[in-house]
């Protein structure tokens, strides 16, 4: 768990992932408590059908006034444990590789291999566009604002193929709930790392 806490940007934690044993049964979490002031624990599982095993969080929003908001969440798959990162900038995230670092939302909109995507509950625009392991990344431009969010699941890696199209379905229905919070969590207080649920190695509670 503690190698998941070093991971200070979202390009380099996507290599980072939960350290439970692997036969392990994770606790299940309280179902009333706020993931990364994104929606609630039973909130995100209802949508998604999976169990969040963890989730963690890092926020240096007020720092020149340029958004700095990471949530990963840490939910349970056949195939293992399926992380899903949300980042929320003023700037556009570089974690896109396939795309100029600071690019605008235009400019990713508008890349040969971006396609359009509308979410009726999300006020704004946005686009999917692989990344250069093929990955499936929503990336989402909010109306009147220069705030950018990009939301990727970032393990296990794909297999190629049809695999990014489920993807594309899995990040847009997660997206549709806590896309709408995502500017207001980013305005919330400054927080470094930190991880939920805690234990004796990781002893600062996620406000």
């Amino acid at each position: 768990m503690l190698a998941c806490l070093a991971c200070a940007v979202l390009a380099v934690s996507a290599g980072c992932r939960s350290t439970r044993g692997a036969g392990t049964s994770p606790t299940p979490l309280d179902g009333e408590v706020s993931v990364c002031g994104l929606a609630t624990v039973d909130q995100i599982q209802q949508n998604t059908g999976r169990q969040i095993e963890e989730f963690t969080i890092n926020n240096s929003s007020h720092r020149s006034g340029i958004f700095g908001f990471e949530c990963q969440i840490y939910m349970v798959s056949q195939r293992g444990i399926d992380t899903f990162a949300l980042e929320v900038s003023t700037t556009f995230s570089d974690s896109v590789r396939t795309v100029p670092a600071a690019s605008t939302f235009e400019k990713v909109a508008a890349a040969p291999n971006a396609e359009p995507v509308t979410l009726d509950s999300v006020p704004g625009q946005g686009a999917v566009i692989p990344d250069d392991d093929g990955r499936a990344v929503l990336v989402w431009s909010y109306p009147d604002t220069d705030t950018v969010a990009t939301l990727k699941r970032t393990h296990p890696r794909p297999p190629a193929g049809p695999r990014l199209f489920q993807d594309v379905a899995d990040l847009e229905d997660l997206f549709t709930l806590i896309g709408p919070a995502a500017p207001q969590a980013a305005d919330g207080p400054e927080q470094s790392w930190s991880m939920y649920p805690t234990d004796d190695r990781n002893s600062a509670p996620t406000p």
